[in-house]
Protein backbone atom coordinates (compact mmCIF):
# COMPACT_ATOMS: atom_id res chain seq x y z
CA UNK A 1 0.00 0.00 0.00
CA UNK A 2 1.37 3.19 -1.07
CA UNK A 3 0.35 6.68 -0.14
CA UNK A 4 0.99 10.09 -1.83
CA UNK A 5 3.05 12.26 0.33
CA UNK A 6 1.04 15.57 -0.52
CA UNK A 7 3.99 17.85 1.26
CA UNK A 8 6.51 17.02 -1.42
CA UNK A 9 6.01 17.97 -5.28
CA UNK A 10 4.62 16.67 -7.76
CA UNK A 11 6.21 16.23 -11.61
CA UNK A 12 4.26 17.36 -14.08
CA UNK A 13 5.37 16.38 -17.52
CA UNK A 14 3.85 16.09 -21.42
CA UNK A 15 4.88 13.32 -23.79
CA UNK A 16 4.47 12.93 -27.32
CA UNK A 17 3.89 8.87 -28.02
CA UNK A 18 5.94 7.21 -31.07
CA UNK A 19 5.24 4.10 -32.60
CA UNK A 20 8.72 1.77 -32.56
CA UNK A 21 6.99 -0.41 -34.99
CA UNK A 22 7.13 2.29 -37.76
CA UNK A 23 10.93 3.50 -36.60
CA UNK A 24 12.65 0.63 -38.07
CA UNK A 25 16.02 2.28 -37.90
CA UNK A 26 15.73 2.52 -33.92
CA UNK A 27 18.06 0.81 -32.29
CA UNK A 28 15.44 -0.67 -29.79
CA UNK A 29 12.64 -1.61 -33.13
CA UNK A 30 13.99 -5.57 -33.63
CA UNK A 31 13.65 -6.37 -29.50
CA UNK A 32 10.67 -4.20 -29.29
CA UNK A 33 8.96 -5.91 -32.13
CA UNK A 34 9.99 -9.09 -30.90
CA UNK A 35 8.46 -8.68 -27.29
CA UNK A 36 5.32 -7.40 -28.82
CA UNK A 37 5.03 -10.76 -31.13
CA UNK A 38 5.87 -13.34 -28.11
CA UNK A 39 3.48 -11.40 -25.60
CA UNK A 40 1.04 -10.40 -27.82
CA UNK A 41 1.08 -7.16 -26.03
CA UNK A 42 1.23 -3.65 -28.81
CA UNK A 43 1.83 -1.90 -25.68
CA UNK A 44 5.50 -2.11 -26.74
CA UNK A 45 5.32 -0.71 -29.19
CA UNK A 46 4.29 2.76 -28.29
CA UNK A 47 7.33 5.25 -26.25
CA UNK A 48 6.03 7.62 -24.89
CA UNK A 49 9.25 10.50 -25.28
CA UNK A 50 8.85 13.24 -22.72
CA UNK A 51 8.93 16.88 -24.14
CA UNK A 52 11.89 18.69 -21.86
CA UNK A 53 9.74 22.16 -22.65
CA UNK A 54 6.96 20.55 -20.75
CA UNK A 55 8.19 19.60 -17.38
CA UNK A 56 7.82 21.04 -13.58
CA UNK A 57 7.24 20.35 -10.15
CA UNK A 58 4.19 21.80 -8.18
CA UNK A 59 3.54 21.41 -4.71
CA UNK A 60 0.37 18.95 -5.33
CA UNK A 61 -1.57 19.15 -1.42
CA UNK A 62 -4.17 21.71 -2.59
CA UNK A 63 -4.52 19.85 -5.67
CA UNK A 64 -5.27 16.74 -4.73
CA UNK A 65 -7.36 18.44 -1.62
CA UNK A 66 -9.64 19.64 -5.15
CA UNK A 67 -9.20 16.69 -7.28
CA UNK A 68 -10.26 14.10 -4.38
CA UNK A 69 -12.94 16.77 -2.52
CA UNK A 70 -14.56 18.76 -5.05
CA UNK A 71 -13.93 17.63 -8.70
CA UNK A 72 -15.51 14.60 -10.37
CA UNK A 73 -11.77 13.80 -11.67
CA UNK A 74 -10.37 11.41 -8.69
CA UNK A 75 -11.34 7.97 -10.53
CA UNK A 76 -9.86 8.82 -14.07
CA UNK A 77 -6.95 10.47 -12.44
CA UNK A 78 -5.72 7.64 -10.42
CA UNK A 79 -6.97 4.96 -12.58
CA UNK A 80 -3.70 4.11 -13.93
CA UNK A 81 -1.74 5.61 -10.76
CA UNK A 82 1.36 2.84 -10.01
CA UNK A 83 4.78 2.89 -8.73
CA UNK A 84 6.80 1.82 -11.67
CA UNK A 85 9.38 4.98 -11.33
CA UNK A 86 11.75 6.16 -8.96
CA UNK A 87 14.09 9.11 -8.27
CA UNK A 88 17.67 9.41 -8.92
CA UNK A 89 17.98 9.02 -5.20
CA UNK A 90 16.12 5.66 -5.52
CA UNK A 91 13.18 6.87 -4.07
CA UNK A 92 10.09 5.55 -5.30
CA UNK A 93 7.32 7.54 -6.91
CA UNK A 94 3.87 6.87 -8.17
CA UNK A 95 2.88 7.74 -11.60
CA UNK A 96 -0.14 8.31 -13.34
CA UNK A 97 -1.35 9.88 -16.46
CA UNK A 98 -4.06 11.21 -18.63
CA UNK A 99 -4.58 11.75 -22.48
CA UNK A 100 -3.61 15.25 -23.59
CA UNK A 101 -7.36 16.05 -24.67
CA UNK A 102 -8.86 14.78 -20.71
CA UNK A 103 -5.93 17.25 -19.03
CA UNK A 104 -7.13 19.77 -21.22
CA UNK A 105 -10.91 19.33 -19.85
CA UNK A 106 -9.88 18.66 -15.78
CA UNK A 107 -7.79 22.17 -16.20
CA UNK A 108 -11.18 23.88 -17.38
CA UNK A 109 -13.16 22.33 -14.97
CA UNK A 110 -10.75 23.44 -12.28
CA UNK A 111 -10.96 27.06 -13.37
CA UNK A 112 -11.60 29.36 -9.89
CA UNK A 113 -9.40 26.67 -7.91
CA UNK A 114 -6.29 28.69 -7.13
CA UNK A 115 -3.60 25.00 -6.98
CA UNK A 116 -5.65 24.50 -10.36
CA UNK A 117 -4.83 28.11 -12.31
CA UNK A 118 -1.17 27.87 -11.23
CA UNK A 119 -0.52 24.59 -13.13
CA UNK A 120 -3.11 25.97 -16.23
CA UNK A 121 -0.97 29.48 -15.94
CA UNK A 122 2.09 26.85 -16.35
CA UNK A 123 1.23 24.59 -19.06
CA UNK A 124 -0.86 27.12 -21.63
CA UNK A 125 2.06 26.98 -24.35
CA UNK A 126 1.74 22.90 -23.76
CA UNK A 127 -0.77 23.05 -26.64
CA UNK A 128 1.36 24.29 -29.75
CA UNK A 129 3.51 21.52 -28.57
CA UNK A 130 1.76 18.69 -30.01
CA UNK A 131 1.80 16.56 -26.61
CA UNK A 132 -0.44 12.92 -26.82
CA UNK A 133 -0.19 12.70 -23.04
CA UNK A 134 0.30 14.18 -19.70
CA UNK A 135 2.06 12.59 -16.80
CA UNK A 136 2.28 13.10 -13.09
CA UNK A 137 4.48 11.70 -10.75
CA UNK A 138 4.34 11.94 -6.65
CA UNK A 139 6.48 11.30 -4.21
CA UNK A 140 5.45 8.19 -1.43
CA UNK A 141 4.75 9.03 1.70
CA UNK A 142 7.42 8.23 4.24
CA UNK A 143 9.42 7.18 1.46
CA UNK A 144 12.87 9.50 2.67
CA UNK A 145 13.72 9.54 6.29
CA UNK A 146 13.54 13.10 6.14
CA UNK A 147 10.52 13.49 5.00
CA UNK A 148 9.01 11.03 6.30
CA UNK A 149 8.61 12.58 10.11
CA UNK A 150 6.83 15.74 8.14
CA UNK A 151 3.16 16.10 9.33
CA UNK A 152 0.45 16.91 6.64
CA UNK A 153 -3.01 18.31 6.77
CA UNK A 154 -4.26 17.28 3.30
CA UNK A 155 -6.12 14.03 2.69
CA UNK A 156 -3.27 11.47 1.39
CA UNK A 157 -4.21 8.98 -1.40
CA UNK A 158 -3.83 5.52 -0.60
CA UNK A 159 -3.23 3.15 -3.55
Amino acid sequence: MYRIDPARPMSIYGSVTRDLSKMTQDPMHDIVMDLAQKTLNTGFLRLADPVDEASFDVPPAQFLEWLIGESSWASEFFEHLQCVAETAAGEPLLTTWLGADRFWSMLSDGRGVPAVEAIAARVDEWRSLGLDEVYFGFHVMGSSAVHAQVEVSALPVTV
